[in-house]
């Protein structure tokens, strides 16, 4: 019997139970990986599937959002922002709540409360800032994603692995890389970074992650 069946009903039960503790799929996946190093359930043996099932039940009450917490995405985006400009080497949950607890005291994003979150998102910008990103004033017509593409960008043109044009350049990249002229959205800009981030890495000699 292929494994995703015979596994079928402890994936079941961890879905559930996710739901009934009030975790968003990215939280879902993030206490995976932090319990078995997999962010898949169909990946994982029955053992492990138990010992998510365990962690999910085990949780406190406290501990479990009873609302979707939109800091969530904003500190993960930015995390990642730092793995490719080639800041940090563990992008996954474990580093990043490592990260949390030294700026807060608290040991998990999603528990954190809205002046905690608030404190972890401008020490992120803070660190984004010092690795080369050049925060546009507030209401500007770009949207703050294509400044780290384009930090990634200036940091490959140093290394001479780009021709020279700033923004002009990384943005005919972009939009050849898309295949579309139409204007960029906050999506296509992290689309952008995530692939000239990866030269990046690997013209620093840094390992990737799949």
């Amino acid at each position: 019997m292929h494994k995703v069946d015979s596994n079928n009903d402890l994936i079941k039960a961890v879905h559930a139970a996710a739901r009934r503790a009030g975790l968003d799929e990215e939280t879902r996946r993030d206490l995976m990986e932090s319990a078995t190093g997999k962010r898949s359930a169909a990946a994982m043996t029955r053992a492990e599937l138990g010992r998510v099932l365990d962690r999910i039940n085990g949780l406190p009450a406290a501990a479990r959002p009873t609302d979707r917490r939109p800091h969530l995405p904003k500190i993960r985006a930015l995390w990642w922002d730092l793995y490719w400009l080639g800041a940090i080497d563990q992008p996954g949950a474990d580093a990043l709540s490592a990260f949390v607890a030294r700026q807060t005291g608290v040991a998990r994003i999603e528990w954190l409360k809205a002046d905690q979150a608030h404190r972890v998102i401008e020490a992120l910008k803070d660190w984004l800032t010092r690795e080369g990103v050049h925060w546009p004033p507030a209401g500007h017509a770009h949207p703050p994603e294509m400044y780290v593409a384009l930090a990634v960008w200036e940091k490959l043109e140093a290394l001479g692995l780009v021709g020279p044009g700033g923004s002009h350049a990384m943005a005919r990249y972009a939009q050849a890389m898309r295949g579309s002229d139409r204007p960029m959205t906050a999506r296509d800009w992290n689309d952008a970074t995530r692939q000239i981030g990866k030269r990046l890495r690997k013209a620093l000699g840094k390992a990737v992650q799949p």
